[in-house]
């Protein structure tokens, strides 16, 4: 809860007076996600996470802030993701609306809406080409994945805890293999614990669906870094 109203409190000053009103008054529930307000956002989001995992995990909390800081930036793509799809397939499950961010949200038949204060330097034509290429087929390709799931809060926390503690190899701190190890064994005795309580029979086969999420959303990371990397040099987003 202190996460997400971090996430509102900032994000309200990101976004346009119009925007910022109509939030308020309660007139809308989201913004349109722009060029300019998705950097900014995402920022939000990242120092919320650095403080939402160390109030979650004294391991984390007793890293340096260097090596959280590390640790953090090493997953926060696919972490950032995860939010997004789970949002978007929990607000939107009936079409292909993202949520890049916790206020605002992205549509491919709008991408006009997020282009609308790019510098002038980016071509529109050729960006909002390749944005609604790559979004369609590495995120809304995988919304559908999360709509089938129907994750559970708890789940959706502990899928976000399993992407902070992700096995990466290779590893050049044994320290830090080890804290992961140790965190996501306690992670899975909870999820077991916690689907003993509710009566769930087929938790083995519902883990087995968390890791397949899980898998997937290293993909997609994956893949954006490597469009990340072509919209630099179509000229978007190098001020950030």
């Amino acid at each position: 809860s202190a996460l997400c109203m971090t996430r509102r409190t900032g994000e309200m000053g990101t976004c346009s007076t119009e925007a910022y009103y109509q939030l308020q008054r309660g007139s809308i529930k989201f913004a349109n996600a722009t060029y300019t307000n998705i950097a900014p956002n995402t920022r939000i989001m990242f120092t919320g996470l650095m403080e939402f995992f160390s109030s979650t995990f004294d391991d984390f909390r007793e890293l340096s802030k260097d090596q959280q800081t590390l640790l953090l930036t090493n997953n926060f793509d696919m972490l950032h993701k995860t939010d997004d799809l789970y949002r978007a397939a929990h607000h939107f499950p009936e079409d292909d609306t993202l949520m890049p961010s916790y206020t605002t949200i992205f549509s491919i038949h709008r991408v006009d809406d997020f282009l609308v204060d790019c510098p002038p330097k980016v071509n529109k034509a050729e960006a909002s080409a390749e944005i609604i290429r790559n979004v369609g087929r590495n995120l809304i390709a995988n919304k559908t994945r999360f709509k089938r799931a129907q994750l559970s809060a708890d789940e959706f926390v502990a899928l976000l805890s399993l992407a902070l503690w992700r096995e990466r190899k290779p590893s050049t701190n044994e320290g830090i293999t080890e804290i992961i190890k140790t965190n996501r064994a306690t992670l899975l005795a909870e999820l077991h614990t916690y689907y003993a309580a509710r009566g769930r029979s087929d938790y083995a086969a519902r883990l087995g669906e968390l890791f397949c999420l899980l898998i997937n959303m290293e993909e997609v990371a994956s893949r954006h870094k490597e469009d990340e990397q072509v919209y630099q040099l179509m000229n978007m987003f190098d001020e950030y």
